[in-house]
Formats: C-alpha cells, sequence, structure tokens
C-alpha cells in the first residue's frame, strides 16, 4: 500500500509578507516526479484578502470572500487546499464554527473547517459515500491575534486497480507562526470514494461556502489550491523515531522517570541530544497505547516529550502534580498526531511545578480508586448496598453498588471496560449516582446501581490472548465471566422490576461532546438532556439496516479471538441494554477528551467538567421518569 507524501505545498508569500516576517515553516514540496516534467508544483489558483495577505501584515477587515467560477481543476482527486488565518483579539472567548473552503461538483462536495470547538475536519459528501477527517485541536489552543497556517492534503485513487478498494488519504495541518516544521494534527485513511474522476465542473469557494453570503470570524489572509496527479510514499522525515537512537542520552541529572504504580506503563526513556525526552509505553499483548509514568526532581524545569512509536489510540497527555487528584492539559501542549497505522508523532512541553507528577493518557482511575469509592459510599450511609455479582478472570470481586426503591425500574451504570483510558468515564456515573442519592423524590420512583470500572483486572490494553475484547461481546453465548456476570445480573434484576435506562462509558478522542451509538434512541430523552444543556452527537444505526437485523446474532468468532472484531453489526452494550424489559435509554456513551464548548468557552473535557455533565444526566434520567410511557 501505498503511503500518502507529506505533500503541503507552500504558497510563496515573500513580496506580500515583506522582508521583516517573521520565518514560517516551511513544509516539505512534492517531489518534482509527481508533477511530471514541471518542477514547481504550480497552483491552480490563489487568493489574498485586500488587507492582510499573510503574517506579519495586519488584518483589520474581512478575510477572503469569494466563490470562483466552475473549472475542472476543483474536481481533482488529489489536491492541496492551503490558507493562512487569523482570528482578531475581539474574538476571544466568542469562537464559532467556521467555513474555510468549500467545493461543490455534480453530486459531490467538500468542505473544510473548523467545529464547535475548534477542531479542524473535512468532510467529503457524496450520494455513494462520505467521511470526514479530524484534526485533534481546539479552542483553547488558538490564540487570537497570531497567525496560522491550515492546509489539507487530499488523494482519491480510482477505487478498482485490480488490487480490491483503495482507501482515501487525507491529512490536516495546522501550524502556528513561526513554527520551525509544520504540524500533522489529523489523518484519514477509513473513507473510500466511488470510482472515476468527479464529474467537473466544480465551484471553490474561499473564506466561506458555496452557498453561504457572508465570511465568519476568522480572517483568511492568503490561500491556494493544487491540483495533482498522484502522491508518493511517505518520506522517512514524517516518521518518529521507532527506538531509542543509539546516541541516547540518559535523563538530566536529579531528574528520574518510572511506572512503580498501579496503572504504570513505561518502557524506553531517554533523551536525544537536542534535549526532547523520547518514551514509549511498556510492550503489552496487543496494541501499545496506554502510557503513564512518574517523573520526579522536575521542579523548577521544562521538559519536552516526544513520543516513540506511536499508536493511532493514543491519547492526548494529561499531567497531575498531586498524586492524581487533578489533572491538567501540559503546560505547552503544541499538537496530538492522528493516526491510522503509520509511526507518526506526539509531542508536547510542561514546566513543572512540583517534584512529583504522573505523565498519563488520560487522567488515571485505578482499581484502588474505585473501589475506595465503593467503601465510600457505603460508609457515608447513602443508603449504598453492595453486591458482588461475579469475579473478574482474575478472580476479582464485581462490585455493584445499589440506592433506591429496590422494587422500582433500574438504571445501570458501568464504566472502564478494557484500557487505562477507558475508565475516564467513571467521574460522570459517579457523579450521576450521587446526585440521585440527594434527591429523596427521584429515589422512591427508581434504583440506581453502578460498576464504577468493570474492568477490575486493569489490563493495561485489551485484550489479552484468548480473552475477547470486552468492548464487543455483550451476547447470550458469551463466556467471559465479567461479561455473562454483568448479563446474568441485568437480566435477574430488569426481569423483576423493569429498566429506565442503561449506560456503559466510554471515553474516545474522536468525538465531539457526547456521543450515543446504540439501537435505542429516545426522542424524550434526547429532548430533556438538551434542556439540561448536555450536547449529544445521536449516532443512530445505519439507514439501510433494519431494527431485526441489527439484532441478529453476529457470525461465529473465530478460535483466536486476539485480533477479532466482530464489525458494525454486531451487538455492542447498547444493543444488549436495549433488550431490557421496559428501557427507554439504552445507550454506549462516548465521552471526548479532548475539547468541549462551556460557557467559558471551548476548553479540554476534564474531570471537573464531567462530574458537571453527570449532575446534568441524572436531572434528565428523572425526567425522562416522571414523563408518561408511549
Amino acid at each position: 500500500m501505498r503511503r500518502l507524501l507529506v505533500a503541503l505545498l507552500w504558497l510563496s508569500l515573500g513580496q506580500a509578507v515583506g522582508a521583516n516576517a517573521a520565518p514560517q515553516p516551511r513544509p516539505p514540496r512534492m517531489p518534482a516526479a509527481a508533477w511530471g516534467k514541471d518542477k514547481k508544483a504550480p497552483a491552480a489558483a490563489s487568493w489574498s484578502a485586500a488587507k492582510g495577505p499573510g503574517p506579519g501584515d495586519r488584518v483589520s477587515g474581512p478575510g477572503v470572500s469569494a466563490v470562483e467560477d466552475a473549472r475542472l481543476p476543483f474536481a481533482a482527486r488529489a489536491f492541496t487546499f492551503e490558507a493562512w488565518l487569523r482570528w482578531p483579539e475581539e474574538a476571544a472567548g466568542k469562537l464559532q464554527p467556521e467555513i474555510i473552503a468549500e467545493a461543490q461538483g455534480a453530486g459531490w462536495s467538500w468542505i473544510l473547517g473548523f467545529d464547535e470547538v475548534g477542531s479542524p475536519y473535512l468532510r467529503w459528501r457524496h450520494p455513494q459515500a462520505q467521511f470526514q477527517a479530524r484534526g485533534e485541536i481546539s479552542y483553547d489552543i488558538i490564540q487570537p491575534g497570531r497567525w496560522y497556517h491550515l492546509a489539507v492534503v487530499f488523494n482519491a485513487p480510482e477505487q478498482h486497480d485490480g488490487q480490491g478498494d483503495r482507501r482515501t488519504e487525507v491529512l490536516l495541518y495546522f501550524t502556528e507562526e513561526g513554527a520551525k516544521r509544520p504540524f500533522c494534527v489529523g489523518i484519514n485513511r477509513e473513507g473510500i470514494t466511488p470510482g472515476g474522476a468527479p464529474a467537473a465542473p466544480a465551484r471553490l469557494a474561499v473564506g466561506r461556502g458555496v452557498s453561504e453570503t457572508t465570511a465568519g470570524v476568522v480572517r483568511v489572509g492568503s490561500a491556494a489550491f493544487y491540483a495533482a496527479a498522484r502522491m508518493p510514499d511517505n518520506p522517512d522525515h514524517d516518521k518518529a523515531p521507532a527506538r531509542l537512537p543509539p546516541n541516547a542520552r540518559p535523563l538530566p541529572k536529579g531528574i528520574t522517570a518510572d511506572a512503580d504504580f498501579e496503572m504504570g506503563s513505561l518502557g524506553q526513556i531517554g533523551m536525544t541530544a537536542e534535549g526532547v525526552i523520547l518514551f514509549e509505553p511498556k510492550a503489552h499483548e496487543s496494541r501499545n497505547y496506554w502510557y503513564a509514568f512518574r517523573i520526579q526532581g522536575a521542579k523548577g524545569r521544562r521538559l519536552v516529550f516526544q513520543a516513540m512509536q506511536v499508536d493511532a489510540m493514543m491519547i492526548a497527555p494529561n499531567i497531575s502534580e498531586d498524586g492524581g487528584k487533578t489533572w491538567v492539559r501540559p503546560s505547552e501542549y503544541t499538537h496530538r498526531r492522528v493516526n491510522s497505522g503509520d509511526s507518526t508523532h506526539l509531542s508536547f512541553a510542561h514546566a513543572f511545578g512540583a517534584d512529583e507528577a504522573i505523565v498519563g493518557g488520560s487522567p488515571m482511575v485505578t482499581t484502588s480508586a474505585a473501589g475506595h469509592w465503593l467503601d465510600d459510599v457505603a460508609a457515608r450511609k447513602l443508603g449504598a448496598k453492595i453486591h458482588i455479582i461475579g469475579k473478574s478472570p482474575e478472580g476479582r470481586p464485581l462490585r455493584v453498588a445499589e440506592i433506591g426503591n429496590p422494587d422500582a425500574p433500574l438504571v445501570y451504570l458501568q464504566a472502564g471496560q478494557h484500557s487505562g483510558m477507558e475508565r475516564f468515564g467513571f467521574f460522570l456515573i459517579t457523579s450521576a449516582f450521587e446526585e440521585a442519592a440527594k434527591d429523596s423524590e427521584l429515589l422512591k420512583k427508581t434504583r440506581w446501581l453502578i460498576l464504577p470500572v468493570v474492568n477490575v483486572d486493569s489490563y493495561m490494553v485489551m485484550p489479552k490472548p484468548g480473552d475477547p475484547n470486552m468492548n464487543r461481546v455483550w451476547r447470550a453465548s458469551d463466556t467471559h465471566p465479567t461479561v455473562s456476570s454483568i448479563r446474568r445480573f441485568l437480566e435477574q434484576e430488569s426481569a423483576r422490576t423493569g429498566a429506565l435506562a442503561a449506560w456503559d462509558v466510554h471515553a474516545g478522542t474522536v468525538w465531539r461532546g457526547h456521543a450515543l451509538p446504540g439501537v435505542s434512541v429516545a426522542g424524550l430523552f434526547e429532548r430533556y438532556a438538551g434542556e439540561q444543556g448536555m450536547v449529544f452527537d445521536i449516532r443512530r444505526p445505519p439507514a439501510m439496516l433494519a431494527p431485526r437485523e441489527l439484532l441478529a446474532p453476529p457470525p461465529p468468532a473465530p478460535a483466536d479471538l486476539r485480533n477479532w472484531h466482530p464489525g458494525a453489526g454486531s451487538l455492542t452494550f447498547g444493543g444488549f441494554a436495549a433488550e431490557l424489559p421496559g428501557v427507554r435509554a439504552a445507550y454506549t456513551l462516548e465521552l471526548a477528551l479532548l475539547a468541549e464548548r462551556t460557557s467559558e468557552g471551548a476548553g479540554p473535557v476534564s474531570a471537573e467538567t464531567l462530574r458537571r455533565d453527570g449532575v446534568r444526566l441524572c436531572r434528565t434520567l428523572k425526567k425522562l421518569a416522571d414523563a408518561p410511557a408511549h
């Protein structure tokens, strides 16, 4: 499989920017071979705003806002679009979704922009295919008043080439003025476009949508569109180091790193001659995306980190300087490179204010912490009853706390099915549970059951050999001891009292806000949640699948389950929970670790924001319990 070149083509702005402008990142040009005899990779079209063509020039009015007439190059299947952007100072705290460029042809379109939390995206639409690539940044990183270079490299090869389907490749770049190298913030190689070139003609809008009449808040200083015939292989300079280099140095004197604590995961660590600390997670049975290590002796020091052998699932870094009680982003969180299989980068820097700190892929929730919480809700006499519903594969008890009317319909909450980052939902569901405990009226009508961490064995990465991934094995034939114990318990309890809601909470990084995939979607719940200020991205079952097809038994699993993925048609937890008698809201809830929109503006999701949402979730379910069933 050919890999996409980091082919971010540089628009020359020398005359427009001026001789005194700050040095700019110089992305590598596409090799001359990709352009045939033409060695300069010319732009098919370029634009400059009347005021402010690029970095170093003041922007006082709107940027580019134009729709070009139909031109064949805008229907290219391989292209680069790039623009210099600046958010005005008066937009601070008021940033909004933006359209940077849009192309429309006969039956297809693509749009490049920023969503409600400031993540850049490219959406490609066609009646037979659509997909989206997102960049892992948010408005809490963007600084109004500074220039940024945004670019998308798009390559949609012919679908049928004698070797089966070839997937479209999209790379998103977002680079701050003055940076030494371009930052790739998003990669998507999962989409497939229909074969054959898009039908010409096509229209391209810059600084607005094709059907829009005005530009947004962001100022577009200059932009260019390049059409290409093909994309060569990815060069070595676009890869992260696979191992510590032979000349790697030890950490600075007085600074140590270890993973000698619960859920710690650290393989190699060392420092380059330039002072960058390279690290990698401990090797596990399957994928190596969970990392957590302790840094000691760094108080008053600024350290730069870069991950080696980055996995696509590696989460944006979080740091705790108080033993795991509170977590923050690194003080200089520059970029996270997203990946779909290739080596890539994850880089950040932090100025340490404490002598000891934990660096982790997400705010950590250990099995011990979850156990202490269960002990506490019982000891605090909240009326919590503890059920031991079974044992894990390693013999640890599965403890479920219960409050409320034992004869009322149940609300079931669980989190932390497999790797460490999946435990982030702990903060949301425990907050909802504690809020319910304060409401005597609600507890007369419902009973609340919570399993704060499903995977009490603390596997760093699932699955282990012979142990299927607990994210996708919620079927009657399952023999996994944890899954079967939960299923038997819920079937038994809901048969007696019925069920109002059942939630499995994950902590992914690809969704914005909350997402609710599942086969049960309650319109009333959606409405009540919106009234509470909760933002959900409801991902309904595919239109081509009837409910009976979604609920049909999946194909049998192979004997070797280590790399088994049963596919989109099989039952998730939301599908199983939808079968509980009387249930009105059964979902698998995906959380965004990256960013969310709050009253203070867009910023990173944190334990605190999830706790606030737990209160909202409780109030939403109370309204659902009071609403008449239909």
